[in-house]
């Protein structure tokens, strides 16, 4: 199963649309890839959820690295890129 989905702007708001497309994830080795990303929408403030998410993921196997960044920050971090080969404005 596949989802299409829109273009989308994965290289900074400033760079090209590429398209997008979504995969059915099993719980299968041929299916794992060597990052993910996970959203975790909540109500409570990250330095609260942070550490549970950490501990989840710890509980499943704790060589997991797991990197935590608010969706703003995420949204920042995406709109700061710019193409390569462009300078600066």
């Amino acid at each position: 199963m596949v989802g299409v989905a829109a273009d989308v702007k994965n290289g900074g708001l400033t760079g090209a649309e590429e398209p997008e497309y979504y995969r059915l994830r099993r719980n299968q080795p041929e299916d794992w890839d060597r990052n993910a990303t996970v959203i975790v929408k909540t109500a409570f403030a990250p330095a609260t959820t942070e550490p549970w998410i950490r501990d989840e993921v710890a509980s499943l196997d704790n060589a997991i690295p797991v990197q935590t960044e608010t969706m703003s920050q995420r949204v920042s971090r995406f709109a700061d890129r710019r193409p390569p080969g462009r300078a600066a404005w």
